[in-house]
């Protein structure tokens, strides 16, 4: 198992980056693994430290992991004003002011 210092970051090189395009927005997405499908989504700030050791246990256990970046910077370990930037451009991002209502 790789370890990573938290003031260094993790480079996420051993997980191959897709870019996918949906409604004119591309993001990154990471994958690593060959078999049934994880999808692992990290929370607001983004993918750090913790997220892609977890990614990578399911990569080991045999499964084939796929880790969106919707937040923040990758492999970053963010500081208070960092994360708290993050939370507020997720908060105000188009893909979520777009959600159409539950009108049941």
């Amino acid at each position: 198992m790789r370890e990573f210092l938290p003031e260094i970051g993790d480079p996420l090189d051993d997980f191959y980056k897709r870019q996918l395009t949906l409604l004119g927005k591309t993001k990154t997405v990471y994958v690593a693994g060959s078999s049934s499908a994880v999808i692992v989504i990290s929370e607001t700030p983004g993918i750090k430290l913790y997220v892609a050791r977890f990614a990578r246990w399911v990569r080991d256990a045999g499964l084939t992991v796929y880790m969106p970046s919707l937040f923040g910077r990758d492999g970053e370990m963010p500081g208070v004003g960092k994360a708290m930037l993050t939370v507020a451009r997720a908060c105000i991002s188009r893909e979520f002011t777009q959600i159409p209502p539950n009108d049941q």
